[in-house]
């Protein structure tokens, strides 16, 4: 079972030590590959599914999660060989910091109870309640930044050659970017893996000159096309652009009207009607969904068709491209040219299609970063 321990650290899912994974047959060891989950991990699956073919150079050496329920973890686990996973969520670095955070859950709990005790209704109880909340809020923004730091710090034990954020609902601080950098040397013939899964051979390296201290590549799987609509809801708000119409905000609700924007004299709420949307997968930087891509790939708008449809041809579209990146990254880092595009963003609209808000290419035509560099289409 995967481990939600407040005070252990990272641990595999695994009841032995993780099986090492054997060099190639260059006698070069594979590509460390470290993967962040939040749910069912049906992109790692994808992942996991291609180490025999696709991706035969790499290892998935750890899978971590921010929610201890996440059904990827028990995916990982019950891969053959067992996949070291670990959840280390924000309650569990409270739990394990009571010197950091005792006295303020003190002062809410005294809060709770004066709230209690207060007469129902009464402005008293109301003042209580509003301390509670901006106390509560108080907290959780100090947690944030040191649980991500600590996290950071746990992945970056692991020794990732990349990380992969595959449905990681987290927005990754800058001080958590700038934590995940190497911190080891890539001879160190004394590491133990730290948890993780041994990868034996050589350096895949080609130059192992100033490693140390380089950032450790990052790639999110974004459901938006480059140039387009960022945060954790873009699959609705390209629903809502092609159909100029509000989705129901619970089940149940009516679809509001559609947008006439023939008739209208104002701008339409939802944009300029779209006909495409997609996914991308881009370098993470500190500014969210704005990393240079390292591919992308459209998927055309269907009249009549409801959101769960769109999500389910997105999310297969997802499981190829996700693959296709992990690869591109692991050749870049092969061939020494992957920090050579280090920190760069995303064009936006010198990439994006004049039509429409969503930037992309057909499949025939991903851009890579090193063909972005060049003018390349």
């Amino acid at each position: 079972m995967a481990q939600d321990s407040p005070t252990a650290s990272t641990s595999s899912v695994a009841a032995k030590a993780p099986q090492p994974c054997e060099a190639l047959q260059n006698g070069r060891r594979k590509w460390r590959v470290t993967v962040l989950i939040s749910g069912s991990g049906s992109n790692l699956a994808a992942l996991i599914a291609a180490l025999p073919t696709t991706l035969s150079q790499c290892c998935i050496t750890s899978v971590f999660s921010n929610a201890k329920d996440a059904y990827g973890l028990q995916r990982a686990a019950s891969h053959s060989p067992p996949i070291p996973a670990s959840s280390f969520s924000p309650y569990n670095h409270q739990k394990a910091h009571p010197e950091l955070y005792s006295s303020i859950e003190a002062q809410l709990k005294s809060l709770q109870q004066q709230s209690q005790a207060a007469k129902e209704g009464s402005s008293e109880r109301a003042k209580l309640d509003r301390e509670w909340k901006e106390l509560k809020k108080t907290l959780a923004s100090t947690i944030k930044p040191r649980y991500q730091i600590e996290l950071a710090e746990r992945v970056r034990a692991t020794r990732p050659d990349l990380i992969v954020l595959a449905g990681f609902m987290l927005i990754l601080l800058p001080e958590t970017l700038e934590t995940l950098k190497r911190d080891w040397d890539e001879d160190d013939v004394e590491w133990d893996g730290a948890g993780s899964t041994v990868t034996l051979g050589t350096s895949a390296y080609p130059d192992l000159t100033g490693l140390r201290g380089r950032s450790i590549p990052i790639i999110n799987l974004h459901p938006a096309l480059p140039g387009s609509f960022i945060g954790p809801h873009v699959i609705e708000d390209a629903w809502e652009a092609f159909n100029q119409r509000r989705l129901p905000a619970k089940e149940g609700d009516t679809l509001g009207p559609v947008w006439d924007q023939e008739k209208e004299s104002k701008p339409s709420p939802f944009g300029e009607k779209i006909t495409k949307t997609g996914i991308m997968i881009h370098r993470v930087i500190p500014e969210l969904d704005r990393g240079e891509p390292v591919l992308w790939k459209e998927v055309e708008m269907k009249v009549g068709e409801a959101l769960d449809e769109l999500k389910e041809r997105i999310h297969k579209v997802e499981h190829g491209a996700i693959v296709e990146a992990v690869k591109q990254v692991t050749e870049q880092l092969g061939g020494g040219t992957w920090w050579e595009r280090e920190g760069h963003r995303d064009q936006g609209t010198e990439m994006a299609a004049d039509s429409t808000k969503s930037a992309a290419k057909p499949d025939s035509e991903k851009v890579t970063a090193t063909d972005a560099a060049s003018g390349g289409k």
